[in-house]
């Protein structure tokens, strides 16, 4: 019985720094027009996506000063989320695949 899948951790892993980056550079794109002075355009998806996606480092934003968020700490940060959802998926998916055997 395999009780963790390092196929499993490595693409969820991979999926979520991506997924990172991608809300990542939607909130700079977004930053930018800001600047620009363009209208606001998705602020509240690009928000609620945010929460949804990285809940721990914005839970961590309010206790820690702007510095902490930087670029350097704030890559840390979400490395290290990215991390935990790859072992949380490495441990679960070997149990779906054996519950979903099991019901067949």
């Amino acid at each position: 019985m395999k009780r963790f899948s390092w196929i499993a951790f490595i693409i969820a892993t991979l999926l979520h720094i991506y997924g990172t980056s991608l809300i990542y550079g939607a909130g700079m794109r977004m930053d930018r027009a800001l600047l620009n002075g363009q209208p606001e355009q998705h602020v509240l998806l690009l928000e609620t996506l945010t929460w949804i996606w990285l809940p721990i480092p914005m839970l961590l934003k309010p206790l820690f000063p702007m510095s902490f968020f930087s670029p350097p700490y704030f890559l840390y940060a979400v490395l290290s989320w990215s991390l935990v959802v790859g072992v949380c998926f490495g441990y679960v998916m070997p149990s779906i695949i054996r519950w979903r055997r099991h019901n067949t």
